[in-house]
């Protein structure tokens, strides 16, 4: 009998063999899904994003602004990419946000009403979702033009369709919309290229008197942009920081070089992120702000 149970042990415990099995399947019917989506028509796509994700939520389709929307709870969220849309919602828009801010360290800052956030590298805006309900001012920066017809529709306080560096002027914008990795460097041959307006954080933002929280994820572009706000710095309680291998055809790190400028400037490590064992993300607090 304690054989028998042994056994029934090992084929239906989690992790056992049929639970094992199931999951392989599982993943490999998603990995179907997800490439079937590629290749399907808007109708198809909606079905299959559908199938493939937890059942709170809602895939549709605005044919006036051509641009996919999952709902759940009643908040739409605009994005324009059905594959990555698949990837990033299927367990749930507000736990997509949430598992976002979290990985950055955010869930643990204490946000009031009309503070200042701003969203450096926002993409469709994912990061807000889950502040809203904090009623904080969202000020986003995307250069992307795909990514920022979504983010506009996403109801941020006041979006911005340039790129920040540490100079004023026109720079090399290389595409990569699909998989959110457009970015200032190169990141593939022959990769093709826009020219895009790219300004200073400095120069922005000169009549708040206090920045909340920064949150910067750039493709590589990390320190330049860091270099090109250093007086925003001085009035930014709190900065987050995606510095993983993303720089350039060789796909560097940011993270090492980042943390030594916010240490030069005033600022603690507060939370340190990683990803796959590499350094990925940080958060930082500006020491005036300690104790305030």
């Amino acid at each position: 009998m304690k054989k028998f149970k042994i056994l029934i042990s090992i084929l239906f415990k989690k992790n056992g063999y049929f639970h094992l099995i199931f999951l392989a399947n599982r993943m490999l019917f998603k990995k179907i899904i997800s490439g079937l989506i590629n290749i399907s028509s808007i109708k198809i796509s909606l079905l299959l994003m559908s199938i493939n994700s937890v059942s709170k939520i809602k895939y549709n389709y605005d044919k006036n602004k051509k641009l996919f929307f999952v709902t759940e709870d009643n908040v739409k969220h605009f994005f324009s990419n059905a594959h990555r849309g698949n990837w990033l919602y299927q367990q749930g828009l507000f736990n997509r946000s949430f598992q976002l801010n979290k990985s950055y360290g955010i869930n643990g800052i204490a946000l009031n009403e009309d503070d200042i956030v701003i969203d450096i590298g926002a993409n469709y805006g994912d990061l807000g979702v889950y502040l809203k309900k904090f009623k904080v001012k969202m000020y986003g920066f995307e250069p992307d033009l795909e990514a920022w017809n979504s983010l506009k529709e996403n109801n941020y306080y006041k979006i911005f369709k340039i790129a920040l560096s540490n100079y004023k002027g026109l720079s090399k914008f290389y595409i990569s919309s699909s998989r959110a990795d457009s970015s200032l460097f190169m990141k593939e041959p022959n990769q093709k290229y826009i020219e895009i307006d790219t300004d200073m954080l400095d120069n922005f933002f000169h009549d708040k008197p206090k920045i909340k929280l920064i949150k910067l994820e750039a493709e590589g572009a990390e320190p330049e942009i860091l270099k090109g706000s250093i007086n925003i710095l001085k009035k930014t309680e709190f900065l987050c920081v995606d510095g993983g291998p993303e720089r350039g055809i060789e796909k560097k790190q940011t993270i090492e070089e980042f943390v030594n400028i916010m240490l030069e400037n005033n600022f603690k490590l507060l939370y340190l992120n990683t990803d796959k064992k590499k350094l990925s993300k940080a958060l930082f607090v500006n020491k005036n702000f300690i104790n305030i």
